[in-house]
């Protein structure tokens, strides 16, 4: 900016006349992409990334951004939301955060053209290169330096333009380029700004913006009007960030410049102020937030989802989170252990009436709060470590199940862990008799009162007196009605022996009244079929048993080779269980899957039947188990399982 001479004037005119047909022609082009890019203004948010490790609390990092990928600034708890479902998160909490990881591509613009005659050159140089040594190493840089003519394209000068390059590898060259650099004037803005925005609009890394340092003033562009840079910065939605340097500034075009595409403006009273004005552009470029909730149910180790919602100047916008919830911690149990009087027992063979002591080791990340046992449907927590629990054997039928929970996570059913275990009394126990506590013997009760002592002996005499006379009875009764083995003539009545022949009698010794001592007739008694004879006063009875229509002998188990026969005398019934029914029929078994009364044997009319008496493992027939009391008929080759034990009905 320098004063003008009639050749600079002349130079002006032509410039505006050129400048008027660009515009026209480039508002033709433009127009309809400017309305475009309007209505679809608004804003959007990225969700970076949740963290999950302290579940249920989630801390989830946002970036929304404006139209030109612009972080937006100065949000707060009530511009989010937090949504699951049907559900919306209260008492979020949100922090502003700065992030160096996130990568940005600079081009920095400096307006050589407004210094004036005279004014120092080297303070808007170390301005200029403070910029460049601020930038992260992970930024993308570039300069154009605005000494003079610009033409409006991608193509670069070597002497005052620096492409995109990494930070880290060439910031040395532009340091350089800039320190090169002598003041100039009539510098064309406008033209710069267009070029800018060009070049970076080529630039696909990062978060890409154009830094303009300059007092806002234009002197000679001919390709790019001020409507222009606005619709050109809109176009590509690249973000320009102004800073205002010098006394002559042009603020509001540099503001507006801002505004419309996303950027900043800020203006810096003196040289050594753009080092910080720049610092806070480039935090806004990295800025993001941390939105923190709780999700509010326990940890599953499934996936969860939540929608992020943000708002601003009436736009909404929203993206989705998804992050694993904890994987519950499962306790384990290594092992449960079962004593009595402090001595481990089996827990399939617990003796009878006794107490038995349970005892589980559970190992866990987070110390367990409870132990739970189900016996029988019935549940008991135990709280206090080592979480013991008792039970009494004698409340136990046969093998009974027992449940044992334990929860890493109070009120988390994805933290509970079972362990079943199987509890059995030991038949053997069972069996064991009852040995009665020892009395008085009869001799010390006798003893101990003489008068009982007399009595006794009396009734004992008077019962030996009395067995005497009935021994003599029976043995005059047996001379009466007997005959000498050695006398000529016998006869025995009852038998099945010959009869005496009738001309015998008349040797027959003679009574007083001259008649035979026999009877006057002679015969002989047959025995009735499938009967014994009726023996005389006297005789001795001798029974002949019954053969036995078949017999029961186990095949398989402890018993294998046992026989039992059914349908003899006495043995119509058989009575088969731990505790059968008493008598010479009773077939007693040990064992824990057998019942009580676990079946029965029967006879009736010589049919042989079987019947089940509600046993708890059942009994079956060929493989059939039988209905309860309910009777079938067997016969010879019949296999029979009672519980875990096989039998067979046999020929006898």
């Amino acid at each position: 900016m320098i004063n003008a001479s009639p050749a600079c004037a002349y130079r002006r005119l032509r410039n505006q006349i050129r400048t008027l047909i660009v515009i026209v022609f480039v508002t033709i082009l433009v127009t309809p992409q400017r309305m475009l890019v309007a209505q679809s203004g608004g804003i959007t948010i990225v969700v970076n990334g949740c963290d999950s490790s302290n579940y249920p609390d989630i801390v989830c990092t946002v970036t929304p951004v404006n139209t030109a990928g612009v972080p937006l600034q100065n949000l707060d708890a009530t511009s989010f939301q937090v949504v699951a479902g049907s559900k919306t998160f209260s008492d979020i909490q949100v922090n502003r955060v700065i992030s160096p990881s996130l990568k940005a591509s600079v081009l920095l613009m400096v307006d050589f053209g407004m210094l004036r005659q005279g004014e120092a050159l080297q303070p808007l140089k170390d301005s200029s290169v403070s910029i460049l040594q601020a930038a992260s190493n992970s930024d993308r840089l570039g300069v154009l330096a605005l000494t003079g003519p610009v033409a409006v394209n991608t193509q670069l000068s070597p002497q005052t333009e620096y492409g995109f390059a990494p930070a880290s590898e060439k910031r040395g060259d532009m340091v350089s380029l800039i320190n090169k650099l002598s003041a100039v004037g009539h510098t064309p803005l406008y033209d710069a700004v267009c070029k800018a925005l060009m070049v970076a609009a080529q630039e696909n890394v990062g978060r890409r913006a154009v830094i303009v340092l300059t007092d806002g003033r234009d002197v000679s562009s001919v390709s790019c009007t001020e409507e222009d840079t606005y619709a050109r910065a809109t176009k590509d939605r690249t973000p320009v960030f102004t800073i205002g340097v010098g006394p002559d500034l042009k603020e509001d075009y540099l503001r507006k410049l801002a505004t419309q595409t996303g950027g900043q403006y800020e203006s810096a009273a003196q040289l050594q102020n753009v080092l910080e004005i720049f610092k806070r552009m480039e935090s806004n470029l990295r800025t993001q937030y941390q939105v923190s909730f709780n999700m509010g149910v326990p940890g599953d180790g499934q996936a969860k989802t939540v929608d992020i919602r943000v708002s601003q100047g009436g736009s909404t916008a929203s993206d989705e989170a998804t992050f694993m919830s904890a994987t519950p911690i499962k306790p384990t149990f290594s092992k449960v252990t079962f004593t009595i009087d402090g001595a481990v027992v089996n827990p399939k063979l617990l003796p009878a009436n006794k107490s038995v002591v349970i005892e589980p080791k559970v190992d866990s990340a987070k110390p367990v709060k409870a132990v739970e046992y189900i016996v029988s449907g019935n549940s008991t927590r135990e709280t206090t470590p080592p979480f013991q629990f008792v039970i009494a054997t004698n409340d136990l039928t046969g093998v009974t199940k027992i449940t044992l929970k334990a929860a890493g996570e109070e009120g988390n059913p994805a933290s509970v862990t079972t362990y079943d275990v199987q509890v059995a009394i030991d038949p053997a126990s069972l069996a064991l008799p009852i040995t009665p506590t020892p009395g008085p013997t009869l001799l010390q009760q006798l003893t101990t009162f003489p008068g009982i002592l007399i009595v006794v002996v009396f009734v004992g005499l008077l019962i030996l007196l009395i067995m005497l006379i009935v021994l003599l009875s029976r043995r005059k009764a047996q001379r009466q009605h007997s005959y000498v083995s050695d006398s000529p003539k016998t006869m025995v009545v009852g038998s099945a022996s010959s009869a005496i022949p009738a001309d015998n009698y008349a040797d027959s010794p003679k009574t007083s009244l001259g008649q035979a001592s026999f009877p006057t007739q002679m015969f002989e008694v047959s025995p009735p079929p499938q009967s014994a004879p009726e023996p005389l006063a006297g005789a001795t009875i001798m029974f002949t048993q019954n053969a036995p229509l078949a017999v029961l002998e186990f095949t398989k188990g402890e018993y294998a080779g046992k026989r039992f026969e059914i349908g003899s005398t006495g043995m119509d019934t058989l009575s088969i269980g731990r505790e059968p029914e008493p008598g010479p029929g009773a077939v007693r078994i040990v064992s824990q899957f057998v019942s009580r009364k676990h079946a029965r044997i029967s006879v009736e009319d010589g049919v042989i039947y079987v019947t089940d008496l509600n046993s708890s493992s059942g009994t079956k027939l060929n493989g059939e188990r039988l209905v309860s009391a309910q009777r079938r008929v067997i016969k010879v080759g019949d296999k029979i399982d009672f519980a875990d034990l096989s039998a067979e009905i046999k020929q006898a």
